[in-house]
């Protein structure tokens, strides 16, 4: 795994419970931080460094 990988992995729980808070369903909250971790890695080379991922 690379470290965007990574640093994406560590993003997961604060994702899962900002989609909770839309859901309310454990599943949903999964299948969406999921879509959004697969997204960001697809633009990956759109990421400047020093930008701040929890933004």
């Amino acid at each position: 795994m690379d470290r965007f990988a990574q640093a994406l992995e560590l993003q997961r729980p604060r994702l899962r419970r900002l989609a909770m808070g839309w859901t309310r369903d454990t599943d949903e909250a999964e299948d969406i931080a999921q879509e959004a971790i697969l997204r960001a890695y697809r633009k990956r080379d759109q990421f400047q460094p020093e930008t701040n991922m929890n933004a």
